[in-house]
């Protein structure tokens, strides 16, 4: 988080402070990003089009004071708005967000961090460098807080060797259940079919703003009648109504023209062929793609090792030294 908040103070992107008016110590320092702010950012559902109400009350009606109310106790109204964030997007950032977090000095998160586990004492696996500069490895939490009394079996694996494994499980997996050809196809589509149904929202706002404009010049007409406007008020009144109905009726003709063009596509794009099927190879993994594909990584004494996944039954393999 204050990775991204120093980022964001350097680039200049205004808090969101900034945006609804400052107190005191926003004037002090205006501008300046925080983890907690960025944090809040992320898991607010207003990005995804929901609308989350009835998150803190106050103590009583005497008090400014507010209290923080569960989530069960939340008001949530779905799809409220038209969302700026891809909902699978979402998901995959609160699963990141609930693994712990540690960094390196040099501000490198590490990878397995919140997602390895002991299968004898079920604490975390806890990062160390050992034995050789900038090799880090894993170990369980137990067995080095406690090392003295024994209370967990010192195993020490490698991060990379871990990370050479875990890819290579999800290489396998990739080969043997995804086709990119298949994938590919039904992406494509899936893409067209969405950018369709954009446009024809489009269209029916063009629709909706013609025929607006029609019930205007209507009461503007019996306003003519009643005297209420004169005629000469009539006719530029509708003289304007008229410009913005031919000005709908050209974006409308130009909107069906794309709705044909994305509806009569097809692809046949060799180069998003082969970069689909090097991203299948998995070359390297990061947290995020870990927190997309892997609950829970339970590593045993013998280096044996259970892989949870998100969307299949877990694995079990041994790891090679």
């Amino acid at each position: 988080m204050n990775t991204i908040a120093i980022q964001l103070t350097q680039e200049g992107i205004p808090t969101p402070s900034q945006y609804s008016g400052m107190g005191p110590t926003q004037e002090r320092f205006k501008g300046v990003w925080n983890d907690k702010t960025v944090r809040v950012i992320l898991k607010n559902e207003v990005y995804i089009g929901h609308t989350v109400q009835n998150k803190n009350k106050k103590v009583n009606y005497k008090l400014d004071k507010q209290v923080n109310l569960p989530p069960s106790q939340w008001i949530k109204v779905e799809d409220t708005h038209e969302p700026i964030i891809a909902l699978e997007d979402f998901q995959a950032v609160q699963a990141l967000l609930a693994k712990r977090s540690f960094s390196r000095k040099q501000g490198e998160l590490h990878l397995f961090t919140g997602f390895a586990f002991c299968e004898h004492c079920g604490a975390p696996y806890s990062h160390m460098n050992q034995h050789q500069k900038g090799k880090y490895y894993l170990i369980c939490g137990t067995a080095k807080r406690h090392r003295k009394l024994g209370l967990c079996e010192t195993t020490m694996i490698r991060e990379e060797v871990l990370q050479a494994h875990v890819l290579e499980l999800l290489r396998g997996i990739a080969e043997q259940y995804i086709d990119p050809d298949k994938l590919l196809s039904s992406t494509h589509t899936e893409m067209l079919e969405k950018a369709v149904s954009e446009k024809k929202k489009e269209l029916n706002r063009l629709h909706a703003k013609i025929e607006e404009a029609k019930r205007l010049a209507m009461n503007l007409y019996k306003d003519k009648i009643n005297g209420a406007i004169t005629e000469d008020m009539f006719k530029d009144f509708v003289a304007e109504i008229n410009g913005e109905r031919e000005k709908a009726n050209n974006q409308i003709l130009a909107v069906e023209e794309e709705i044909r063009t994305l509806s009569e596509h097809t692809t046949n794009d060799e180069q998003t062929r082969q970069m689909l099927q090097d991203f299948l190879k998995f070359p390297k993994i990061d947290r995020l793609t870990l927190a997309m594909l892997v609950r829970k990584i339970i590593i045993n004494h013998d280096r044996t090792i259970e892989v949870q996944l998100t969307f299949q039954e877990p694995i079990h393999s041994k790891i090679v030294r």
